[in-house]
């Protein structure tokens, strides 16, 4: 994974003249969360390169699940591969693929907290697709708002489009190159 990261950063740095950063909010939800959830947000934060219309991410995304009696916290890498299609200067229409990696999870029930560990392999990887909207502030920063639904896991294994959970994500990015 560590490969990925630098391989992605060294491209994005000497052959693209346009990357950025951006980190922002995420909310999951759905039929399968956490009984009596009441809080379901976290935090992400990436890296992006700007290649005219496609525009590919490394993100990190943290999700917590709390309710009164269970606080559940999941981290992952998300690579997407999206496409922009802008429709003024300022405004455009995001979509795309993306691929999750999960990393860890840890739960606390009372005062005991109980650490899950990647065990590696292609099993901790889903598929989603994903969709929203971007708006330049300016020619550096873009905000972006994007709506993802899990499709598979794994090889493309349990593709469905019912699945009852989806994601929301609000970013603010800064684009080099200006």
């Amino acid at each position: 994974m560590k490969k990925i990261i630098l391989l992605f950063v060294f491209i994005s740095t000497q052959v693209f003249s346009q990357f950025g950063v951006k980190g922002g909010v995420n909310y999951t939800g759905g039929v399968n969360t956490i009984s009596g959830s009441e809080l379901s947000v976290g935090f992400t934060a990436g890296i992006f390169a700007n290649l005219e219309s496609f525009r590919p991410e490394l993100n990190f995304y943290q999700q917590t699940y709390a309710s009164p009696n269970i606080v559940y916290n999941t981290n992952y890498l998300n690579l997407s591969a999206n496409y922009e299609f802008l429709i003024t200067d300022a405004l455009g229409f995001i979509g795309g693929l993306g691929w999750d990696y999960w990393l860890s999870s840890s739960m606390k029930v009372g005062g005991t907290t109980i650490t899950l560990d990647n065990s590696g392999g292609i099993d901790n990887l889903m598929w989603n697709l994903n969709f929203g909207v971007a708006y330049y502030i300016s020619d550096a920063i873009v905000m972006d708002l994007r709506y993802s639904k899990p499709v598979a896991n794994g090889l493309l294994e349990n593709f469905r489009l019912d699945s009852g959970i989806y994601g929301t994500v609000l970013t603010v990015g800064y684009l080099f190159g200006y």
